[in-house]
């Protein structure tokens, strides 16, 4: 049977094309979110509460995360890129947002509140 007899059981070669960019796409998101998640639970083990932040266009660029549990666990963010914020963490979610984007675009080693590199 040929894509043109009308078959039904046959995928149009541009439409699996695409599928195939899609799934190779969510893994490549989830192989990032996995590893962001690894890192920040080798050194905080009651991280929870992961929530993505993302710009207006979509692009994830980090994730907020609550280390603790009770009205005294503030928030960070761990970034695409493994970049794990430091310090005290922010109060509200929203802020916590908004000190993870100058990461993004200035890379570790311009964002003030990151920890020096171990090398």
């Amino acid at each position: 049977m040929r894509w043109d007899d009308g078959g039904a059981d046959l995928v149009a070669p541009h439409v699996l094309h695409r599928a195939d960019q899609d799934e190779q796409t969510r893994r490549q998101e989830l192989v990032t979110k996995v590893a962001a998640r690894t890192l920040v639970q080798a050194s905080h083990a009651t991280a929870h509460a992961f929530q993505p932040v993302d710009l207006q266009n979509g692009e994830r660029i980090a994730w907020t995360f609550r280390p603790g549990h009770g009205a005294r666990a503030r928030y960070h963010w761990v970034s695409v890129r493994n970049i794990v914020s430091q310090g005290d963490g922010s109060e509200y979610r929203s802020q916590a947002e908004q000190t993870a984007l100058p990461a993004r675009r200035t890379g570790l080693g311009d964002a003030p509140w990151l920890s020096a590199p171990p090398w």
